[in-house]
């Protein structure tokens, strides 16, 4: 593997384990419009667009793998979304 690679991939670890240490922890998430009437979800001072299924709390979210790989000079990040039993 290149240098840039094996960045990518511990910057998708890292970032990997501090996303599934704050999805452990009971928070709960909102969702409703901004002063636009987007749809916007917020959890703890983090606030994003709506793209979807909701859940009332991250723990119902379950634990997140995040793969990252450079080919080309593009780098490419795949997140998937494991079972709470995938733990």
């Amino acid at each position: 593997p290149t240098d840039a690679a094996i960045q990518a991939d511990d910057i998708a670890r890292t970032v990997e384990s501090e996303l599934n240490r704050f999805l452990d922890v009971p928070r709960a998430i909102r969702v409703d419009e901004d002063e636009t009437g987007f749809r916007m979800w917020r959890c703890d001072g983090i606030e994003e667009p709506c793209g979807g299924t909701h859940v009332a709390s991250t723990t119902e979210i379950g634990q997140v793998r995040i793969a990252a790989a450079v080919a080309d000079g593009i780098l490419s990040v795949e997140t998937t979304l494991c079972t709470l039993a995938a733990r």
